[in-house]
């Protein structure tokens, strides 16, 4: 295992070769990393660790020159499995995106346990999921 002065030589040679503009005489406390697509995540630890782990998952301390795109939002990808009652009275498993979800009517959130409906609350999934912490089931 490398020691910290090994640590801190290395990435002081990767700061100085790539340019960033950051002058690592005193090590500081803190620094603003970039992500591939240009985000600025200030205030993140700068130990030398700390630095080499973010540097090692692709972050920079400077701006990229070309940013990639954005990452899609995450809550997009989501897809929840709701219980469903179809019209022959034969439960089943559907997987609904949020949107496909806001949209659905007649689709009935509730316990299988015990039956209860949840399809009148706000947020119906949350719902059943504290009913069934709360119940045991």
């Amino acid at each position: 295992m490398p020691t910290r002065q090994q640590i801190e030589r290395n990435l002081r040679e990767q700061v100085r070769l790539n340019n960033w503009g950051v002058v690592l005489d005193r090590w500081p406390h803190k620094l603003t990393y970039y992500t591939q697509d240009g985000r600025a995540l200030p205030n993140l630890p700068a130990d030398p660790w700390s630095m080499e782990r973010y540097l090692a998952r692709g972050f920079t301390l400077a701006p990229p020159q070309n940013p990639t795109e954005k990452p899609s939002d995450p809550l997009e990808e989501r897809k929840p499995v709701v219980r469903i009652n179809d019209a022959d009275g034969q439960g089943g498993t559907k997987v609904l995106t949020p949107a496909q979800m806001a949209e659905a009517n007649g689709v009935k959130v509730f316990c299988e346990t015990c039956g209860r409906d949840f399809d009148k609350k706000k947020r119906p999934l949350v719902a059943r999921n504290a009913h069934k912490r709360a119940t045991g089931h």
